[in-house]
């Protein structure tokens, strides 16, 4: 692997990084949300309700 080609990787994932911890520290707490209804509507073990409907 030459130098360039890890050097573009490296910044690659440096850029991913920086992205995602400033889109966090933008939306802060409200981030989550999205990920924990979904997790709440379709992995709640105990959940009463039938999968098929509501």
């Amino acid at each position: 692997m030459n130098p360039s080609a890890r050097k573009r990787e490296g910044l690659f994932w440096l850029t991913s990084v920086v992205r995602f911890v400033v889109q966090y520290s933008l939306d802060g707490e409200d981030w989550c949300e999205p990920m924990t209804f979904l997790v709440d509507a379709d992995q709640v073990p105990d959940d009463p309700l039938p999968r098929g409907g509501q």
